[in-house]
């Protein structure tokens, strides 16, 4: 697929999102309460000119072929270095109005079970034989959270306002799993840094 038609289909994707708010979290309030004043404006300025900086990077992203994909033929790969394996995961994909996961549901999806896989270079979903999976490259990924409300579940939130939801279970039991998921945070989180820095250091050299 060539970059123009990338780029066509996910501003397409886009546009049925309200516009794709591409803020950090909690950007929606401060531009609800800062209508009208000269702060206000300020602070709507400085949103506006992130979200912009934001949709151009995924933009080029996407033009270098790096986004999220749902394939549905997906095993753990080989070919990415070490490899951190969580035997049971439950997966939810959704794309959220207000910037956060506790905000109003745009797009829900229902859960998905398989293996939770962490490599140098994406998070993935390897699910059940026939069932789409999941691969999220760190250079899409724009924060991760571990829910201090249930702090078995873990929240990617990546480019388009996407979030990825994992819950993590222990390997032999149906119950949860914090610690794991816990850990699973910590190895995404230096990952993404990792991914960043590079990709910044690319940016900076000399053409």
């Amino acid at each position: 697929m060539n970059a123009g038609l990338r780029r066509g289909l996910v501003l397409l994707m886009c546009a049925g999102l309200t516009g794709c708010a591409l803020g950090v979290f909690g950007v929606p309030l401060l531009i609800i309460y800062g209508g009208g004043t000269a702060a206000g404006l300020a602070v709507g300025g400085s949103i506006a000119a992130y979200q912009e900086a934001e949709k151009a990077r995924c933009l080029d992203l996407i033009d270098n072929g790096i986004a999220v994909a749902e394939p549905v033929e997906i095993a753990v790969p080989t070919d990415e270095g070490a490899v951190e394996v969580f035997e049971r995961v439950t997966w939810r994909r959704e794309f959220e109005r207000e910037g956060h996961p506790q905000g109003q549901r745009v797009r829900g999806s229902s859960a998905t079970e398989g293996k939770f896989a962490l490599t140098e270079r994406s998070v993935l979903l390897v699910p059940l034989p026939g069932t789409a999976g999941l691969r999220i490259a760190y250079e899409v990924v724009d924060a991760v959270e571990l829910s201090p409300v249930n702090p078995h579940s873990v929240t990617v939130r990546s480019c388009w306002n996407r979030f990825d939801n994992f819950d993590v279970r222990h390997g032999q039991t149906n119950g949860f799993d914090p610690e794991a998921a816990a850990a699973a945070t910590a190895s995404i989180k230096a990952s993404v840094a990792a991914a960043h820095a590079t990709a910044d250091r690319k940016a900076q050299r000399p053409q």
